[in-house]
């Protein structure tokens, strides 16, 4: 919270005028100085922000309300349910080369990595077999992902030309 001097500063300068309070990630004590200074805040419940401010979050807002989105997952926690997710994606929408993956809480294009189908031989052979959508079909997808050292594909997220601490 601001000091006490802040607060009467800013008291000073909206006096009489029209102000609002638009935080870029609202809080709770964004509320608390809206409501000392009597001054609306533009900004939902602080709980529900953080949930549906992540990539993630857009994700499930948009289905809920039944927008078009392309073909993806969210909410994925670890390299197992990223690989299960991606060869399911795959096996159901062989006709998408490129998928892009995103990092819920990084900004400005940094945490953004692709995996390509093309440059895969597996997967292209795979995809020219037109093999029927299974559950057998779904296991030789993950198998081909796995065995392309999937540790590879994590390092584009996390390179050293975005994150300066990078070892």
């Amino acid at each position: 919270m601001y000091s006490p001097k802040a607060q009467r500063r800013i008291k000073e300068l909206v006096n009489g005028r029209v102000a609002y309070i638009v935080p870029s990630i609202p809080s709770y004590d964004d509320i608390e100085l809206s409501a000392l200074l009597n001054i609306p805040l533009f900004s939902g419940d602080p709980r529900n922000n953080v949930k549906y401010s992540t990539k993630s979050g857009a994700k499930m807002i948009l289905e809920t309300c039944e927008m078009p989105i392309p073909p993806g997952s969210w909410n994925m926690k670890s390299e197992k349910e990223i690989i299960s997710s991606l060869a399911k994606l795959i096996a159901h929408n062989f006709n998408i080369n490129t998928w892009v993956f995103k990092i819920d809480d990084e900004f400005n294009g940094r945490g953004h990595a692709t995996f390509n189908i093309e440059q895969i031989k597996l997967l292209v052979d795979l995809r020219k077999s037109k093999q029927p959508v299974d559950e057998k079909l779904i296991e030789k997808i993950q198998d081909i992902i796995t065995s392309v050292n999937f540790l590879l594909f994590e390092k584009k997220i996390l390179s050293s030309s975005n994150y300066r601490f990078f070892q």
